[in-house]
């Protein structure tokens, strides 16, 4: 059983080496060399970790700005969650192209946060309601959030771009009108994580929240749309 056990050992370790080998340099530079400061990371080497990302993991989005975005306010509720905290329905339609696309961002601010207030940007997996006792936890824990004098703002992914495998036309990838879908197209991550910036496009036009205190926050494959969001 040692022997065996050694021989396992042995070789995930050999294997764990070789894929940490294969990681590149964080801090190489496109000649080869390593960044030494900073500055030199920021102009040198985030440009190519960031094409990377676009290239090989995200999809690179399109260049192009041919769409309107018009975000209206729908619903206001002073006294949700029992009354401790205003809620706004929202509602933010992105149109181009292709058709439009409507996402509905539900924002909630305590009446115990200073204002303005540091907020919570979640990227939900389904319809945002604070009222929905499954909505205690999970995939958006708003009553969490606004108990510690926050306040946070959910959305549905599956507004802005459907989580299906066949969903490219569907949602704002498909505003464009740019099918046949390019190998290096933009993915659903991508897409999730535009919409997210199109609510914090609000977000810094709202009085009540402190625009340079918002954090973005994803579940899961939502978690790496937050870091792209980022």
């Amino acid at each position: 059983m040692k022997t065996h056990f050694f021989l396992h050992f042995a070789l995930a370790t050999a294997l764990a080496g070789a894929a940490l080998s294969a990681v590149p340099d964080p801090l190489a530079l496109p000649d080869g060399g390593l960044a030494s400061s900073p500055e030199m990371w920021r102009t040198q080497v985030r440009p190519l970790t960031l094409r990377q990302f676009r290239e090989q993991v995200y999809g690179v989005r399109p260049a192009t700005q041919a769409w309107n975005v018009v975000t209206k306010l729908r619903r206001v509720d002073p006294m949700a969650l029992n009354g401790s905290a205003p809620l706004k329905e929202l509602e933010i339609t992105i149109s181009g192209p292709g058709g439009a696309v409507s996402i509905r961002p539900v924002l909630v601010i305590p009446n115990a946060a200073k204002s303005p207030a540091a907020t919570f940007l979640v990227m939900n997996f389904r319809k945002p309601d604070p009222d929905d006792p499954e909505n205690a936890g999970g995939d958006w824990p708003v009553r969490e959030i606004i108990q510690r004098g926050y306040a946070t703002v959910a959305f549905d992914f599956n507004d802005a771009d459907p989580d299906r495998v066949d969903g490219f036309g569907d949602g704002v990838r498909g505003l464009l009108g740019n099918e046949p879908r390019a190998n290096d197209a933009w993915g659903a991550l991508s897409a999730w994580g535009w919409a997210a910036s199109r609510v914090m496009d609000y977000l810094q036009t709202d009085p009540a929240v402190d625009a340079a205190r918002v954090a973005v926050v994803g579940h899961s494959r939502a978690g790496k749309a937050a870091l792209w969001c980022g």
